[in-house]
Protein backbone atom coordinates (compact mmCIF):
# COMPACT_ATOMS: atom_id res chain seq x y z
CA UNK A 1 0.00 0.00 0.00
CA UNK A 2 2.79 2.36 0.54
CA UNK A 3 4.08 2.04 -3.07
CA UNK A 4 0.61 2.39 -4.12
CA UNK A 5 0.25 5.90 -2.61
CA UNK A 6 3.65 6.95 -3.39
CA UNK A 7 3.35 5.70 -6.87
CA UNK A 8 0.31 7.78 -7.09
CA UNK A 9 2.22 11.13 -5.68
CA UNK A 10 4.76 10.84 -8.21
CA UNK A 11 2.27 10.52 -10.99
CA UNK A 12 -0.02 13.39 -10.45
CA UNK A 13 3.04 15.01 -10.15
CA UNK A 14 4.43 14.27 -13.37
CA UNK A 15 1.37 14.33 -15.09
CA UNK A 16 1.29 18.08 -13.80
CA UNK A 17 4.84 18.66 -15.32
CA UNK A 18 3.92 17.13 -18.48
CA UNK A 19 0.58 19.29 -18.43
CA UNK A 20 2.70 22.74 -17.64
CA UNK A 21 0.37 22.83 -14.46
CA UNK A 22 1.75 24.83 -11.77
CA UNK A 23 1.93 23.90 -8.93
CA UNK A 24 3.00 20.14 -9.46
CA UNK A 25 2.00 18.74 -6.16
CA UNK A 26 -0.54 16.29 -5.08
CA UNK A 27 -3.26 17.47 -3.34
CA UNK A 28 -5.21 14.84 -0.66
CA UNK A 29 -8.09 14.49 -2.84
CA UNK A 30 -6.33 13.48 -5.90
CA UNK A 31 -4.45 10.34 -3.95
CA UNK A 32 -7.75 9.21 -2.49
CA UNK A 33 -9.00 9.61 -6.13
CA UNK A 34 -6.58 7.84 -8.23
CA UNK A 35 -5.71 5.23 -4.86
CA UNK A 36 -9.41 4.34 -4.12
CA UNK A 37 -8.34 3.76 -0.48
CA UNK A 38 -10.56 5.12 2.57
CA UNK A 39 -9.10 8.07 4.63
CA UNK A 40 -7.48 6.10 7.69
CA UNK A 41 -4.98 3.54 5.48
CA UNK A 42 -3.75 7.14 3.54
CA UNK A 43 -3.00 8.70 6.44
CA UNK A 44 -1.12 6.35 7.99
CA UNK A 45 1.15 5.29 4.94
CA UNK A 46 1.42 9.78 3.77
CA UNK A 47 2.71 9.41 8.07
CA UNK A 48 5.08 6.60 7.28
CA UNK A 49 6.75 8.15 4.55
CA UNK A 50 6.68 11.60 5.92
CA UNK A 51 8.70 9.82 8.78
CA UNK A 52 11.07 8.62 6.52
CA UNK A 53 11.26 11.76 4.69
CA UNK A 54 9.70 10.61 1.35
CA UNK A 55 7.39 13.34 0.86
CA UNK A 56 6.74 16.24 2.61
CA UNK A 57 3.10 17.95 3.50
CA UNK A 58 1.81 21.35 4.04
CA UNK A 59 -1.67 23.06 3.78
CA UNK A 60 -3.52 25.15 1.03
CA UNK A 61 -6.25 26.84 1.89
CA UNK A 62 -8.43 23.95 1.52
CA UNK A 63 -6.95 20.98 2.13
CA UNK A 64 -3.40 19.66 2.24
CA UNK A 65 -0.92 18.97 0.13
CA UNK A 66 1.95 16.40 -0.35
CA UNK A 67 5.45 16.73 -2.74
CA UNK A 68 7.69 13.93 -3.45
CA UNK A 69 11.70 14.64 -2.03
CA UNK A 70 14.11 14.78 -4.68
Amino acid sequence: MTTKIYDAICEIEQDKKNRNVFPTYALYSEIANKTKLNRNDINAVLNELFKAGFISVGRTVNEKYITTET
